[in-house]
């Protein structure tokens, strides 16, 4: 059973990480998205390797849906439950932020064209200023990569040690087991030996009063030979 459940959590510690893995290259190719297509085809197939690595991280996160079922302790399941919630959450949020890239892209996309298809000073100076605020929202877009990155760097710290904690728990848990199998074998010794000492001891008190009987009994025949026949008057 110890051993059953040391598997699960081994397993849960696995999706865990494949999915921050996942999820953290998500995140990457969905920022550098707008500044990576430059036409349709490229925007649909980076699109493509996105939901690819979506669908990747769904199939993780209903395996590890799946292993609560199979953890007797109550803590052990909720700590994998929380996981499998933040997970959900991150993917959805994840896949707003793909489709916010793509109409980013696209709009990118037409402001080239339409800065292609026109000339004169008044269109150079609207290009840059777009070019700038996308610009803008890139270095926005990327400082908030960064604060993410960060944050799921401390859940990454802090999940190993909740996934430390709880296989530290089942160790101790085994020993307890191994402990109170061990009290068990040796306290039915101790019964044993408790026995064979009662029957020893009833052993010895019934020779002891054969002893006396026979001591009594030879004192009563010396005493009965020397002392009473002499005053027998028949």
């Amino acid at each position: 059973m110890v051993g059953g459940l040391d598997e699960a959590l081994s397993e849960a510690r696995l999706l865990h990480q494949e999915i921050i893995r996942y999820d953290a290259k998500l995140k990457l190719r969905i920022h550098e998205l707008p500044e990576k297509t430059l036409n349709e085809t490229e925007m649909l197939q980076e699109t493509r390797t996105c939901r690819s690595i979506i669908s990747d991280i769904s199939i993780r996160i209903e395996k590890l849906a799946l292993v609560p079922a199979r953890l007797t302790s109550k803590n052990d399941r909720q700590s994998v439950l929380a996981q499998v919630n933040e997970h959900t959450k991150e993917l959805e949020a994840s896949k707003k932020d793909l489709d916010k890239a793509a109409q980013k892209a696209r709009k990118g996309m037409e402001i080239r064209n339409r800065s292609r298809l026109l000339d004169g000073d008044v269109m150079v100076r609207r290009r840059k200023r777009e070019e700038a605020e996308v610009e803008k929202k890139g270095e926005e877009g990327g400082e908030r990569l960064a604060l993410l990155v960060q944050r799921m760097a401390s859940r990454v710290g802090q999940s190993e040690d909740a996934m430390r904690d709880i296989v530290r728990s089942s160790e101790t848990l085994g020993k307890t087991h191994e402990e109170y199998h061990s009290q068990g074998a040796f306290i039915q010794t101790g019964n044993k030996l408790l026995s064979k000492w009662e029957r020893r001891e009833l052993t010895d008190k019934i020779l002891v009063a054969i002893a006396l009987l026979f001591y009594f009994a030879a004192c009563f025949y010396v005493i009965n030979k020397r002392f009473l026949n002499k005053f027998k008057f028949w």
